[in-house]
């Protein structure tokens, strides 16, 4: 248990709380894009085109992983997103999460195609977030 602190006015106050918090707005945003993201995956028959670009959305994997990674990140919901060990943690469930939203795509009532190549650059945004945390949570970690 984390000791209180006491502030200016003779209130004690729990660090832990006061950052939960903080973060709360980034983990409702979190939740919200990760909704979001569940029920465009499983859209029935949803494609997406652009000319010139023969598979335009193995780029909207790797931004949507990305950032679903790097909101979890950022929400502090598995720890500080100063902690190398937090960062690796949310990576591994972005991973996981990612791998099952993709296979459950395959599935019959869904009217939609689990590939590899999606899968793939699901873990490419999953894995670029998690290198961009983990350099942050470095950089954040250092002394002054």
């Amino acid at each position: 248990m984390r000791p209180a602190v006491r502030i200016g006015d003779g209130r004690s106050v729990d660090p832990g709380a006061e950052s939960l918090r903080k973060r709360r707005p980034i983990a409702i945003a979190f939740f919200a894009y990760a909704l979001g993201l569940f029920v465009l995956t499983h859209w029935p028959r949803l494609t997406v085109e652009v000319e010139g670009i023969d598979r335009p959305d193995l780029f909207i994997h790797v931004a949507a992983y990305g950032l679903w990674t790097a909101l979890l990140i950022a929400s502090g919901l598995l720890g500080s997103w100063r902690s190398t060990a937090t960062v690796l943690r949310c990576g591994l469930v972005a991973a996981i999460w990612s791998a099952l939203d993709e296979w459950s795509q395959g599935l019959p009532f869904v009217q939609r195609h689990a590939t590899w190549d999606d899968a793939f650059a699901n873990w490419a945004g999953v894995g670029l977030a998690t290198a961009g945390g983990l350099i942050v949570a470095r950089l954040a970690s250092r002394p002054r």
